[in-house]
């Protein structure tokens, strides 16, 4: 169901959201979810007794918002690890169960056209938009304008190949304008592998050592994506590039239609 489908019936999730302050050496907690996945980060498992809370404690389920007062909402697996690392011993918490208009699909909460009075979910999603723009590039269907780089202000792929992605979920979100289509896409979970890449679909365990070298900050990322399919699009999405590269190339002395 929706996030906003009982939105009218259920405290608003803002009302909901709570403070997690705690003390810890080494942070185990288990969390699933992350823009890879089209998600908000959230809690699977709680941490162990090497965790004093000060403030409030995590609940199974909660949806992270914030770190030691910076968004989280939009980051990937990976990027909550590298933050909370950097956090030391003391970290800050915000988090939120799921309802009253917000759970852990991303896309859902993102594809929202909320009223300009309802600052609080337009606020999140520019975090969640903020965060996802520095971790991926943009696709779009029109060819590429003077001075543009493929690769780095747009992928740019033809509307076959965007069709085609949209209708595999590898977008978090999409429109159109004047004629031409434009796609957020999740960060390919290639670019957060490392050379010693897991097999398909298993499990992989991330383990980072905190900034005392005590214990291990650990996360476990749930990969829900065939690595196989991403590798095999992301070549694509360089080859369909290139091709309209070159396109342009040809028409660059001719008006472009944005």
């Amino acid at each position: 169901m929706p996030a906003h489908a009982n939105q009218k019936s259920q405290r608003h999730w803002s009302k909901n959201v709570r403070d997690v302050s705690l003390i810890h050496d080494g942070l185990q907690l288990r969390v699933e979810g992350g823009a890879e996945n089209g998600e908000f980060l959230y809690v699977v498992a709680l941490p162990t007794e090497k965790t004093r809370y000060r403030k409030g404690r995590f609940r199974t389920g909660d949806i992270l918002i914030e770190l030691n007062e910076e968004a989280v909402v939009g980051l990937t697996l990976q990027d909550l690890m590298n933050r909370i690392n950097k956090a030391g011993k003391k970290v800050n918490f915000k988090v939120v169960q799921p309802g009253g208009g917000i759970n852990k699909d991303m896309r859902d909460f993102l594809s929202q056209d909320f009223p300009n009075s309802d600052e609080v979910d337009i606020d999140l999603q520019d975090a969640t938009r903020d965060n996802l723009y520095a971790r991926t590039v943009p696709c779009t269907t029109r060819p590429p304008r003077s001075g543009e780089e493929a690769g780095i202000d747009y992928i740019f792929i033809s509307r076959e190949k965007f069709l085609e992605m949209e209708k595999n979920g590898y977008f978090l979100e999409t429109g159109s304008y004047n004629g031409h289509y434009y796609g957020t896409p999740k960060p390919l979970l290639s670019d957060l592998m490392t050379k010693d890449e897991p097999a398909e679909n298993e499990t992989l365990q991330v383990e980072e050592q905190t900034k005392d070298n005590t214990e291990n900050s650990e996360l476990v990322i749930v990969h829900r994506e065939n690595l196989n399919e991403e590798n095999g699009l992301k070549e694509g999405l360089e080859n369909d590039s290139q091709n309209n590269v070159e396109k342009d190339e040809i028409l660059q002395n001719q008006p472009i239609q944005v």
